[in-house]
């Protein structure tokens, strides 16, 4: 999948995202992050501009325009709800 200069959606603002938005950098790609929080790493990339970031809960309005999301919650129930939402439109979501 061509990531370069695509819409990528993260849900998740800790480690784990953390991991995944570099592997979506390092593949050129655009990548917005919904989380309440962050941890150190991913604020980094939100303050120097490297990510847009969304401060809230995720909504399923946050889906649209993406051409895959990335559940990376610490809750199953979130991530499972996220992956059914992606699905649903035809998204890929990890």
């Amino acid at each position: 999948m061509n990531l370069k200069k695509r819409p990528c959606l993260v849900v998740g603002g800790g480690k784990v995202a953390a991991r995944k938005i570099h592997l979506l950098l390092k593949a050129k790609a655009k990548v917005k992050v919904v989380a309440p929080n962050l941890c150190t790493e991913v604020n980094n990339l939100a303050t120097r501009g490297d990510i847009e970031f969304v401060s809230r809960e995720f909504l399923e309005d946050d889906i649209a325009g993406s051409i895959l999301v990335i559940a990376a919650t610490n809750q199953q129930h979130i991530n499972k709800r996220i992956s059914q939402q992606a699905c649903a439109k035809g998204i890929p979501v990890n």
